[in-house]
């Protein structure tokens, strides 16, 4: 199941057709089928009806693998799964690594939907992942850019002791 999955998701939008099954999928029993399912959902459905339907569930699931990759397919979508982002802010206390820093990243493809997620963001700068930390550099510029807790939040991560950041 997880290989046909994977197949589809190469194809793309073209695998339409699949969705309501992916959309089971994403409840599977196996983890890696509902990881590749929820992967799969955010390359095919990209105008993200089922997706977001199904995937703020999977931000809850019990595998760190599935959660990183339910936030990684949201982010995908981008601004369509706005409803999703006060799961997508709640995931930032996960701190397993993917989870978060895939949440960080999904936040900021959502750009200015994304606004309240603001003070959280700048909160994750603090956070020990240097991923997570870049990622949200990248998402607090494309969400508020014209807020002033943004421009002061950059200026200090332009200290930051990592150069990458």
């Amino acid at each position: 199941r997880k290989a046909s999955i994977g197949i589809l998701r190469k194809i793309g939008p073209g695998a339409k057709t699949a969705v309501p099954h992916l959309v089971r999928s994403v409840k599977d029993g196996d983890e890696q089928v509902r990881c590749a399912a929820a992967a799969a959902l955010g390359a095919i459905d990209q105008e993200g009806k089922a997706a977001i339907d199904a995937l703020p569930g999977a931000l809850g699931d019990r595998s760190w693998r599935v959660r990183a990759e339910a936030a990684a397919a949201l982010g995908a979508i981008g601004a369509p799964a706005a409803d999703a982002v006060p799961m997508l802010i709640d995931l930032l206390e996960d701190r397993s690594f993917d989870p978060t820093a895939n949440a960080v990243w999904a936040l900021g493809q959502m750009g200015s939907c994304a606004r309240v997620a603001i003070p959280a963001l700048i909160r994750v700068l603090e956070f020990e992942d240097v991923t997570s930390r870049r990622h949200a550099v990248r998402a607090l510029q494309r969400i508020g850019k014209d807020d002033e807790r943004v421009m002061e939040a950059l200026r200090r991560a332009c200290g930051d002791a990592d150069p990458s950041v």
